[in-house]
């Protein structure tokens, strides 16, 4: 099963309810995809990598991720971070989605994956 993590690039931390959900997806070793950007996916990344979660994929366009901190990568083919969302929500079983409320790709990702956790911020 593969759950999709995505959220704000604005966030600079990670507070106590995405750190137990967290925890949940690591206990049920759930793989998680998950994107290349500043914010929530690297803070994500620096956490699973402390835990030493290694089911971790980070999916990215261009010819190398923006940021990665030893996980696998898969290049997605397409020229937006749109195309890159979308082939990570068609692989998703379930999503967690760490939103601001403002962000479009969040939004979006929530719509594209019917099983979503939001988790406001």
């Amino acid at each position: 099963m593969k759950v999709i993590i995505s959220g704000s690039r604005n966030l600079k931390v990670l507070n106590k309810e995405i750190i137990e959900t967290l925890k949940k997806i690591m206990e049920l070793n759930l793989d998680i995809i998950i994107g290349d950007c500043y914010g929530i996916d690297t803070l994500i990344q620096r956490y699973l990598k402390s835990r030493n979660y290694q089911k971790v994929t980070v999916y990215h366009i261009g010819n190398h991720p923006r940021n990665n901190l030893g996980f696998n990568t898969v290049k997605v083919q397409g020229k937006s971070y749109k195309d890159k969302d979308i082939a990570m929500c068609r692989i998703a079983n379930y999503g967690l989605a760490i939103w601001d409320g403002k962000s479009r790709g969040t939004s979006a990702n929530i719509n594209r994956v019917k099983k979503t956790k939001i988790i406001r911020f």
